[in-house]
């Protein structure tokens, strides 16, 4: 009998790749000198279209009034992790920045344990332990501790999304649905954001990157929630997370970035934190 890939691990790979490009995008549009504010402007919109035609071909638009303050929540914690990280990107390394962002998942697998009833095995009590290292060998890249420090923020937060989300997938019927409202907020947040940061010219050059970057990270997202859908957040999360191996891969082969020996060990210790949660 052949063995079959859980459709759980095949949305959380499609995840990977896709968030993975994703980010790499994000990099450059920094790189470019694009005002953050500027760039979401026109990401988000993006973002919000594609998942409205995902959420009209499968079921229509329904979202229960009870559900409306879990996607508040989540668009706060989504919004706060996504600004900060691209903050983090003005001055650091995506292919380190990112590795520490993704690496949210010891913190969101551990809430999914204690506050989810998730199981708890040995192999994820290693693997959080080897994520724990990959941090610190990150955090202790010289000239670099101001974006690390931002980005270690953005990552709690996004932990706390993570939950937000695999609590939804166990409430919400329509998954779609729920990811509109979500965006509908976010758009309102990045106005709002992009009015108080004093309303900064628009670059052209903004439409090489966010419309390609809203498709993307529309359907990167959607793929992380049916994926957690159908497995454990301790188990899914942790293989989507990997998405920041793409990244690295992307910003050296394209973006020119090198990394230290250093670098390349806590890559390497946090591919193997999560390739022994992603199998617990």
């Amino acid at each position: 009998m052949l063995f079959t890939i859980p459709s759980s691990i095949q949305y959380a790979l499609l995840a990977l790749i896709l968030i993975g490009i994703g980010d790499a995008i994000n990099k450059k549009a920094r790189l470019d000198g694009i005002p953050i504010s500027s760039y979401l402007l026109v990401q988000t919109p993006c973002f919000g279209l594609t998942i409205l035609v995902i959420t009209l071909a499968r079921g229509g638009i329904r979202i229960a009034p009870s559900e409306i303050m879990l996607a508040i929540i989540g668009t706060a914690l989504s919004f706060a992790a996504f600004t900060l990280m691209l903050h983090s990107l003005s001055r650091g390394q995506a292919s380190i920045n990112y590795a520490i962002f993704r690496l949210s998942f010891v913190f969101s697998s551990i809430a999914a344990i204690v506050l989810l009833n998730e199981a708890c095995h040995a192999t994820k009590v290693i693997g959080v332990a080897c994520a724990f290292a990959a941090i610190v060998l990150f955090s202790l890249k010289s000239g670099a501790q101001s974006p690390v420090i931002t980005a270690v923020a953005a990552m709690f937060l996004n932990s706390g999304y993570q939950v937000v989300l695999k609590i939804a997938t166990r409430t919400m019927i329509l998954l779609p649905a729920f990811l509109l409202a979500m965006s509908l907020m976010f758009f309102v947040a990045v106005i709002a954001y992009y009015l108080w940061s004093g309303h900064p010219p628009v670059p052209k050059r903004t439409f090489l990157y966010a419309p390609a970057n809203g498709l993307i990270m529309s359907l990167g997202t959607l793929s992380t929630l049916f994926s957690l859908s159908r497995g454990d957040l301790s188990t899914v999360t942790p293989l989507t997370q990997l998405s920041f191996i793409v990244t690295a891969a992307v910003s050296v082969l394209f973006l020119k970035e090198r990394l230290t020996l250093l670098n390349w060990i806590g890559i390497a210790i946090a591919v193997i934190a999560i390739a022994i949660l992603g199998l617990a």
